[in-house]
């Protein structure tokens, strides 16, 4: 399998899964936006707000979980988020 090729700010990514939990994952080297909303991410123990992701974006971000609320219960639709790694 080959990496996935860089990403400026990220290096080289070995792989991307699809994100319906909202169980604390894996930190990430980045985050792959593919459905365009509002969403909260786990950044050292904070959720942290992102409003107006676009779909397509890669955001250079290490987190832990993603959700649709700012109490991280709300989990994403799969294939609405994608963490790198």
């Amino acid at each position: 399998m080959s990496a996935i090729p860089i990403v400026k700010g990220l290096g080289s990514v070995e792989k991307a899964v699809s994100i319906s939990s909202t169980s604390a994952q894996q930190k990430t080297k980045g985050v792959y936006v593919g459905t365009d909303g509002d969403y909260y991410f786990e950044i050292n123990s904070v959720a942290v707000q992102f409003k107006g992701c676009l779909a397509g974006t890669t955001l250079p971000i290490r987190v832990t979980k993603v959700a649709t609320d700012s109490g991280l219960s709300s989990a994403v639709s799969s294939g609405d988020i994608l963490f790198l790694y």
